[in-house]
Formats: structure tokens, sequence, C-alpha cells
């Protein structure tokens, strides 16, 4: 079973989810610090980041309210696919195959990425 490292109404923070996201971060934490000031860095980036992943969750739920959000993750499909200059859905297929991700995983990384800011754009 995964450790649960917060709870956000009815949905779930998982330690796995918290160490991905924060593999990146904590990388550039330690090649910028050391001894005392990289435990101290190293114990703010950890509390940064969740408190991050939870105003993110939250925005998400309130994007349910606010927005279309079948709507909207369409359209971050196809916005993703003329970024990404990929002109038909097979192409995408391939590519997620090839970076081992799903299309919900697709979806659910760029509403992550972008969804946020529009919420917060919104009000």
């Amino acid at each position: 079973m995964e450790e649960i490292v917060a709870r956000v109404n009815n949905r779930i923070i998982t330690k796995s989810e918290w160490e991905e996201r924060g593999t990146f971060i904590l990388r550039q934490v330690y090649q910028q610090y050391s001894g005392a000031e990289l435990d101290r860095q190293l114990q703010q980036a950890q509390d940064t980041l969740l408190a991050n992943m939870v105003t993110e969750l939250l925005l998400l739920e309130k994007a349910q309210t606010l927005l279309d959000m079948d709507k909207v993750r369409k359209n971050l499909i196809e916005d993703f696919k003329k970024q990404q200059k990929i002109t038909s859905d097979d192409e995408l297929d391939k590519l997620l195959q090839q970076e081992k991700m799903t299309r919900t995983d697709l979806q659910e990384q760029l509403m992550r990425l972008s969804i946020p800011q529009e919420v917060i754009n919104y009000e």
C-alpha cells in the first residue's frame, strides 16, 4: 500500500508522487549547498514542494466548478499536438508509448501545468 503524504479533500498525494516531483528540485539543492545549510535547504524545498502540490490540487478542484473540463482536456491535447508538430492521434500515441505514458498521464500533466494559472487568472 502506498504511503499518503497529504490528503486534499477527496484527493491524496502519495509519497511516490511527492518524491517523483521533488527529484529535480532536490538535485538542484544538493548541487548548491553542503553541510548544515544543505539540511536546512532540503527541508525547505520539501516543505515548499508539498505546499505547492496541495495548492495545485485545490486549484484543480476549483477548476472543476469554473470550467468545462472535458473541453479543457481536449484543448490541452490539441494545443500540445500543435506545439510539438504532431499531425495525428496515431503519432501522439506512438510518442506517448515511447515515453511510457498514457493519454490520461499526458492530460493530467498538462492540466497540472496549466489549469492552476487559468483558475488564478479567471478569478
